[in-house]
């Protein structure tokens, strides 16, 4: 007589945690802000900084209109350093990741090595 079958009781799968996009971020002077999700920001991991030995030119003027569907957020453009010039980066709308209320725009600062790009971030 063939074997029965054994009912197998199976859990569900947990479901997967919602995927945040890891945005790198410039390190400098030995300062390593890891993993600050607990302030209320993404995860920024470390990032080799790339400094350009002069500033970068004003940011040519933006329209950013009206925002193309609700909980969008306007991402100011940029320059970025190419390691031999800046390039420009446009703004652009991103949706807002939930739990999150507002874009922290990046800057450019400067240190005794030259200036550096500080990257923006989302935040509670």
């Amino acid at each position: 007589m063939p074997p029965r079958p054994v009912a197998v009781h199976r859990e569900p799968a947990p479901a997967p945690a919602p995927e945040r996009p890891a945005t790198p971020v410039i390190i400098v002077d030995g300062y390593n802000p890891g993993w600050i999700a607990n302030y209320g920001y993404y995860p920024l991991p470390y990032a080799v900084p790339s400094y350009a030995s002069y500033a970068p030119p004003p940011p040519p003027p933006e329209v950013a209109g009206p925002a193309p569907a609700p909980a969008m957020a306007w991402i100011r453009g940029s320059y970025q350093w190419n390691g031999a010039g800046f390039n420009w980066q446009p703004g652009r709308w991103a949706p807002i990741p939930a739990g999150y209320v507002r874009w922290v725009d990046g800057r450019w600062q400067q240190n005794q090595h030259g200036f550096y790009w500080v990257q923006g971030y989302w935040a509670f």
